[in-house]
């Protein structure tokens, strides 16, 4: 597990919300959600803290059931991010996957990306990224 040096914002979970995941606004003010697509509008990416351990009775990787508060990472922080399909290679943009796991974001020029990867990993890893929102030049 990876420390950082940011202090993560809190806002209400409209749905469970897992650790290490993009996440996206929803329409009720203060409210996000894990991000399920490439094109989502990602603000950031939920910390690697569970809300209540398996070990004591928790859903094991649950950052926060809907209804409570979810701690977030969001633009411009370093943060913690589990990996879908493919893995990365540091340096590559991500987006997020159906689950809200970073996966290289396609090279098509204008592409939106929402973080750029720190570390090299394969997927189901947890690899540092900078919440940076971007389009893709080339």
């Amino acid at each position: 597990m990876y420390t950082t040096l940011n202090n993560p914002k809190t806002f209400g979970a409209g749905g469970d919300v897992y650790v290490c995941r993009f996440v996206k606004f929803t329409s009720n003010a203060g409210s996000v959600v894990q991000a399920a697509a490439a094109s989502d509008a990602v603000i950031g990416v939920s910390t690697q803290d569970e809300r209540l351990p398996s070990t004591l009775g928790g859903t094991a990787d649950l950052a926060a059931a809907s209804g409570q508060g979810v701690k977030v990472f969001t633009v411009g922080q370093e943060a913690v991010l589990e990996l879908g399909t493919g893995g990365c290679t540091a340096g590559n943009t991500l987006e997020s996957d159906a689950n809200g796991k970073g996966v290289v974001s396609s090279a098509t020029a204008g592409k939106t990306y929402a973080a750029i990867a720190l570390e090299t990993g394969v997927a189901g890893d947890r690899v540092r990224v900078w919440i940076q929102p971007g389009n893709k030049s080339t």
